[in-house]
């Protein structure tokens, strides 16, 4: 019985608390829920915002309709051209094992926009230099520079069981995944003999070359002493070339540039 009279009291006093405060509880209610509403539509408009802007993509490629564009260029109007002539250039690097790499792409880019520079080609090297390839033409894509065609280069460097860079890069991470086309493409190259028309044909599809073949047909078709070549990793590829193609090398290269280091003797 004391507790019956217990719960019944209890009751009694829920009710009564429901009456006296019922209007002060609807009010209540309905701000959580218009809170939950405008929590749920800015959610879809963050999640819209990522498919139509920034990770906004042309069909098939997963390369943004709008390349990136920097600053940079106000640094470069800085240095002055007063020649007005344009530097070809070969750029050679180790894409995803530093920083540097894509910094070089992104002041290529630049200096290509402002008219100073005509890049002719980026080879990829290093083990896993396929990879490395794949992600410079991703790169290249994201910053606009389409016709740049990429080389893959020589496998030279300790064989590591992957690749530092590839798992990053994705659709969740990054916003666009712009190396995932560029692997495929490789793999489908790589499994052709050098030299063939179908090699040919997913090259000029796909916009990557064997580093050899690509280096030969670029310094081909440019003037004699024209041709700037960065090399800001291994010069194994350059070597190649100069070994196989001295003559064609001595007439159209003007400038070899090589990023190095120089360790002070201090005794």
């Amino acid at each position: 019985a004391a507790v019956e009279c217990l719960e019944s009291r209890s009751f009694d006093m829920f009710l009564h608390f429901i009456l006296a405060h019922g209007q002060v509880l609807v009010v209540a209610l309905l701000v959580l829920l218009l809170c939950c509403w405008c929590l749920l539509l800015r959610c879809r408009r963050r999640r819209t915002d990522l498919r139509e802007g920034a990770g906004a993509s042309i069909e098939m490629t997963g390369i943004p309709e709008e390349p990136f564009k920097g600053d940079l260029a106000h640094a470069v109007s800085a240095i002055g051209w007063d020649d007005g002539s344009v530097d070809k250039l070969i750029l050679i690097d180790d894409t995803g094992e530093e920083p540097s790499s894509e910094m070089a792409m992104m002041l290529m880019s630049e200096l290509a926009r402002a008219g100073h520079v005509q890049p002719l080609a980026v080879v990829a090297n290093t083990f896993p230099a396929d990879a490395r390839a794949a992600l410079a033409r991703g790169t290249l894509d994201m910053l606009g520079l389409h016709d740049v065609p990429v080389g893959i280069g020589s496998d030279v460097g300790p064989k590591v069981s992957k690749d530092k860079f590839s798992e990053f890069i994705s659709t969740e991470k990054t916003g666009t995944d712009y190396i995932k086309a560029p692997l495929a493409a490789v793999e489908k190259l790589l499994a052709t003999s050098p030299g063939t028309s179908e090699a040919t044909r997913i090259s000029r599809k796909c916009r990557i070359w064997r580093a050899q073949e690509l280096m030969v047909e670029q310094l081909e078709r440019v003037e004699n002493k024209s041709v700037s070549l960065a090399l800001l990793s291994s010069c194994t590829d350059v070597a190649e070339l100069l070994w196989t193609h001295a003559d064609l090398f001595a007439a159209k290269v003007a400038r070899v540039t090589i990023m190095g280091e120089i360790k002070a003797n201090r005794e």
